[in-house]
């Protein structure tokens, strides 16, 4: 249980950190890209993809989003389909 909220407390502060680096400088990529990472390894699938697409509108041209995006859809949509129902 520990444990539990040791994570939740850390995710919200890397969640707060995030935010506060694209207050800073909402031109960096970099940034939105890393909250991505956190976001998608805590399951947050569409809120990684809004993300990435705040990422690809300050750089259309950056194959490496448009591709993370397609990535990040796969993911939620096999997530999705493996789903139990109990």
């Amino acid at each position: 249980m520990g444990k539990c909220s040791v994570c939740i407390k850390l995710q919200t502060e890397a969640e707060q950190k995030f935010k506060k680096a694209i207050e800073i400088d909402p031109f960096r990529v970099n940034s939105y890209i890393s909250w991505v990472f956190k976001l998608s390894g805590i399951h947050k699938f569409e809120e990684a993809i809004k993300m990435y697409k705040k990422a690809l509108a300050i750089e259309p041209n950056n194959l490496i989003v448009a591709n993370f995006i397609k990535i990040t859809e796969a993911m939620m949509w096999v997530e999705r389909l493996t789903k139990k129902e109990y």
